[in-house]
């Protein structure tokens, strides 16, 4: 009898959206809980917001850079060409959550949980996903140079035609994370890798990564006349 293998899917469960949206309130305040709300560049959101809880909501332009945003959780929403360009939200909770366009350079995301998040066409240069855990997160033709990525947990992820060079990825756990069409070099800690999918056309500049992870060094002679190794 043949055994039945289960196909590992990789892409993010999308949020659950309800039928209409009340209008958001016009400024944002500590403790805000947030339930089928939609916003837009009109919303003021204060420098330092804690414990913000939004769900099945939409946020559209609104300005978060550089807000503090810890204890923020978040689900069923989706982000349109949002700035949250240096936004801390250390330790956040995000699940069924989309970036759309958004601006994410900088964002400091430590420790942060996520569930079936998905980045698309977003600016996300310096991102900061250091300790973080991430349960099928999508991204998808992004700009993610230099992240942060040290000692990440990542299942069943997946990061396509992105810019992740000079990525920092130690102690990172990426599991069999696909990373198709992606821009791999100069990462630091090319052995994180391992375990990884990638496209044929990847191979050589991986291969260098690893060599140069390893130490290994490629040269034409075998031995100098001295009879020491080159």
């Amino acid at each position: 009898m043949a055994r039945r293998t289960t196909r590992r899917r990789n892409r993010p469960d999308p949020p659950l959206e309800p039928e209409g949206y009340d209008p958001a309130p016009a400024t944002v305040t500590q403790g805000a809980v947030w339930d089928c709300v939609a916003a837009d560049d009109q919303t003021a959101v204060e420098s330092h917001v804690t414990d913000w809880k939004i769900q099945e909501s939409r946020l559209t332009g609104v300005d978060l850079a550089g807000r503090d945003l810890r204890g923020f959780r978040c689900r069923d929403t989706r982000f349109v060409r949002c700035d949250l360009s240096g936004a801390v939200l250390e330790g956040a909770e995000l699940e069924r959550v989309v970036f759309e366009e958004c601006r994410l350079r900088g964002t400091v995301l430590d420790r942060a949980h996520l569930v079936d998040v998905h980045l698309a066409e977003c600016s996300a240069d310096l991102i900061n996903l250091r300790t973080a855990r991430a349960y099928r997160l999508l991204v998808e033709d992004s700009r993610m140079r230099a992240a942060d990525l040290t000692n990440l947990t990542l299942a069943q992820g997946a990061v396509l035609r992105c810019d992740l060079s000079e990525a920092i990825l130690y102690e990172a756990k990426l599991g069999r994370a696909r990373l198709h069409g992606s821009d791999l070099s100069d990462i630091r800690n090319a052995l994180a890798l391992t375990g990884c999918v990638i496209g044929p056309e990847q191979q050589d500049a991986v291969g260098e990564l690893l060599l140069a992870a390893l130490d290994i060094t490629i040269t034409d002679d075998t031995i100098t006349d001295d009879g020491a190794a080159p």
